[in-house]
């Protein structure tokens, strides 16, 4: 029996549904701001409001086969870069549309995505197929949709949360999220946290997205998931925004450490919430 969690049904047909839902919702935000808002930072490190936007246009222009400049910044300019080249290729789109005017970003937004709905479900409804990535790679058709809909909701969430317009937190698109950061869950207990043999970590989520899960680690170091384990190591309990949130970089864990509940071993509790961001 499998003990993990699944909150959607895997088809195809889900997954390009979860995007053009989440496209749209940054759309409809983006459509709505303020030059204020526009300018706003958000939780993402060293970018804002109109970063944000900028970098979803051109991930989904250059997915749809535009041929786009890839601008040289001034890297020196902009600490929160970090030196490698998957950084640097994300924030060259960034660059490229600082200081363009609100309006001319936002249609290009609107303008890319019904090309890239067409070119989607054009495509065979074969999950591993092999599909251009943004950088040129190949890469199963499945699986970039998954990468796909985790950045653009957590994208979604950092505009929401910069100019206090909460939503979409059980959205589909929420609910692909969950289902890439709970099935991290087994590596970060066996090899970030270095639990050992024995050792069970329970976590309930409530909230917008609820669900309970428990994993333990076997005789060989490996973790997996397993039924309810009625004595647990640690137990976890924090709101499903407060988990996404920490699992991708966009809080520190004492800045919501009061909101969490935890029984049993609270040094493998924070050490499992110091390593649950899965974000580059």
């Amino acid at each position: 029996m499998d003990a993990q969690p699944h909150f959607f049904d895997g088809q195809l047909s889900t997954l390009l549904n979860a995007w053009s839902t989440t496209i749209e919702h940054i759309s409809e935000l983006a459509g709505d701001l303020s030059d204020e808002q526009w300018a706003l930072e958000t939780r993402c490190p060293g970018w804002t409001v109109g970063d944000i936007t900028a970098h979803v246009v051109g991930l989904e222009r250059r997915l749809v086969g535009d041929d786009l400049p890839t601008p040289e910044p001034d890297w020196t300019s902009l600490p929160h870069i970090k030196s490698d080249e998957f950084t640097r290729f994300m924030e060259r789109d960034v660059a490229l549309r600082r200081g363009q005017p609100r309006a001319e970003v936002v249609a290009e937004l609107v303008e890319v995505i019904p090309r890239r709905r067409a070119q989607l479900l054009a495509l065979d409804p074969d999950p591993d197929l092999l599909v251009s990535g943004p950088a040129g790679s190949q890469v199963p058709f499945g699986r970039i949709m998954r990468v796909r809909i985790f950045d653009l909701w957590i994208h979604e969430q950092d505009i929401r949360q910069a100019i206090d317009a909460p939503g979409g937190a059980a959205s589909i698109g929420a609910h692909v999220t969950a289902e890439t950061l709970v099935s991290t869950l087994p590596v970060i207990w066996a090899k970030k946290v270095g639990a050992q043999s024995g050792q069970s970590l329970h976590l309930t989520v409530s909230g917008g997205i609820s669900f309970e899960c428990d994993i333990v680690v076997d005789a060989d170091g490996r973790a997996a998931f397993v039924t309810r384990e009625q004595s647990p190591t640690t137990s976890i309990n924090l709101e499903w925004l407060t988990y996404a949130a920490l699992s991708t970089g966009r809080v520190s864990l004492d800045s919501v450490w009061d909101e969490i509940v935890i029984h049993g071993d609270s040094d493998l509790a924070r050490k499992t919430l110091e390593s649950v961001n899965i974000a580059p």
